[in-house]
């Protein structure tokens, strides 16, 4: 089967470090969201806003006698088994989690598994690290010192600066998605003033600090949210454009988002059953969404043994968003560092020190 056309036009649509990876989805699988997502299709006029994608389409249509792009998905899909294609399918891999050792790995992986299924699955995984970390399960002094453990805590310099702002207030409701350990919570009430911080993850010890529920469909009303945190579970979702959503939804329109994700790139597995794969990939789910990019990045971990699992990238992101359509591109603010670095400094020696007094 002679394709040149449509096999290149594929190959265009299909770049792998563009696309999200998911478990058990191949990228023709999410084909549709991949030629809207990354290349800005317009379904309405058929055409795409850069001239390159726009040529291939028009010689691929002509080659296949099509009119429209869903006809070409169709084709790919029903010709998948023929065409010359370089890369359809995200790799899978365990990195060195000793996830087997959990009974209900064995249902979420060899067979397609059901959301109850993937949460238990997260929910047992979960579990058995609630004590690994010691007085970052209450203490909200040592969960600040945590997260300076293998990276560079900038966090408590910015949601402070913008509660001084006045663009975030004290009584705003705050989530932190998958916080696990209570010490989470309190530092968002206690060390950073939002005192109506509140967990969200698959189980909770103290419903006081922490609801349980699934963050793909949270009970919080639409609109009612200042600020969610989230680390470390953007690559726990099992449909992260679901879970992106949800906290749209709840979020107030000029909400703010806080994220911290490892990104892997070379596998998956039903512990991180998605990889972003870079900080733009993530941004562009918040397209039309976002009025401030405050503060994003990626790094590599400082510790070997890190959250991020054995020296893979960090992607860390600080956004508020507008939700009341605006298109205008966003601002993105520059990270005063001299300034930070002073205050950091400062800040650690104190948090040490009332850590110091607290074990006496």
């Amino acid at each position: 089967m002679a394709l040149s056309s449509a096999e290149h036009f594929l190959d265009y649509l299909i770049q792998p470090d563009e696309c999200i990876d998911t478990l058990g989805r191949t990228y023709v699988d999410d084909l549709e969201i991949i030629i809207s997502e990354n290349h800005g299709f317009d379904a309405g006029t058929q055409r795409f806003p850069i001239e390159a994608a726009q040529g291939w389409f028009d010689r691929a249509k002509a080659e296949l006698k099509i009119n429209s792009i869903e006809e070409y998905v169709a084709f790919v899909r029903n010709n998948v088994d023929k065409l010359s294609l370089a890369n359809v399918r995200p790799r899978h891999s365990f990195f060195d989690t000793p996830i087997n050792t959990i009974e209900s790995y064995k249902t979420v992986y060899g067979r397609e598994s059901t959301i109850d299924e993937k949460i238990k699955f997260q929910t047992d995984y979960s579990k058995k690290a609630v004590d690994a970390v010691g007085g970052v399960e209450t203490d909200p002094d040592a969960f600040e010192m945590y997260l300076s453990y293998d990276r560079i805590n900038i966090w408590t310099y910015l949601v402070r600066r913008e509660i001084r702002r006045k663009f975030l207030k004290q009584d705003d409701l705050t989530l932190c998605i998958g916080n696990r350990w209570k010490g989470e919570v309190l530092y968002f009430r206690e060390n950073l003033g939002l005192k109506k911080a509140i967990g969200v993850d698959l189980f909770t010890s103290d419903p006081e600090f922490t609801v349980a529920e699934d963050m793909h469909n949270m009970s919080f009303a639409s609109g009612s949210v200042g600020l969610i945190f989230a680390r470390g579970l953007i690559n726990k979702s099992y449909d992260v454009r679901v879970f992106v959503r949800e906290m749209l939804r709840v979020l107030r329109p000029d909400g703010f988002l806080i994220i911290e994700t490892p990104i892997y790139r070379d596998g998956l597995s039903p512990l991180g059953p998605t990889d972003i794969k870079s900080s733009r990939n993530f941004l562009r789910l918040l397209n039309g969404k976002i009025k401030r990019i405050i503060y994003c990045d990626e790094q590599d971990p400082v510790e070997a043994n890190s959250m991020t699992y054995n020296g893979f990238r960090l992607a860390r992101f600080f956004i508020q968003l507008d939700q009341n359509g605006v298109k205008a591109p966003p601002s993105v603010e520059v990270f005063p560092q001299t300034a930070f670095k002073y205050y950091n400094q400062f800040r650690l020696r104190s948090v040490d020190r009332r850590l110091k007094r607290k074990q006496r």
